[in-house]
Order: C-alpha cells, then structure tokens, then sequence
C-alpha cells in the first residue's frame, strides 16, 4: 500500500511538473506572439510615414533638392525600421 502512494504521489509530482512547464511554454508562445504582433504595428507606421513624407516631396522646384530629401527620408527609414524591434521589446519589456 505504501509503495502504491509513493509511485501515486511521484507520477502526479511528474504530471504537476509537465502541467507547468507547458503552461510555461504556452505563455511564452503569447508573450511572442504579441511582440511579432507590436513589431509588425510599428513597421507599418513607419513605412507609412515614410510614403506619406515621399509623396510630399515636390518635383517641380529643385529636382537635386528633392532627390537629396528623399535620400534623407530612406536613410531615416532605415534607421526608425532598425530600431522597431528595440522598440517593441522596450513595450512589453522583454530584453
């Protein structure tokens, strides 16, 4: 009989365990799920910023003026995409 409760009491101690290290692994799942979800929000805001500050560029005055504008404007692209996903970890706070 004692020998039945101790194999009783370590399979349910086994049971217990998987039960919190999937419960674990699920919360992390949805910890990731929603930083993808953050970082995906971000890069469209700033892609849409970025085509909204280009369309404002005008062709019909300084043609040298616009091309270096809209270099400026890549250049800060590329920099505001690189630092989204510092931005998104900085959210939920995930370093």
């Amino acid at each position: 009989m004692l020998l039945n409760t101790k194999v009783l009491v370590e399979s349910s101690h086994f049971q217990l365990k998987n039960f919190l290290l999937s419960l674990l692994y699920i919360a992390l799942r949805i910890m990731t799920m929603h930083l993808r979800f953050v970082l995906n929000f971000l890069i469209m805001v700033v892609v849409g910023i970025y085509s909204v500050l280009i369309q404002s560029i005008s062709a019909t005055g300084d043609v040298s003026g616009a091309i270096w504008l809209a270099m400026g404007y890549t250049v800060l692209l590329c920099f505001c995409l690189f630092k989204t996903g510092s931005m998104a970890k900085a959210v939920f706070s995930a370093h």
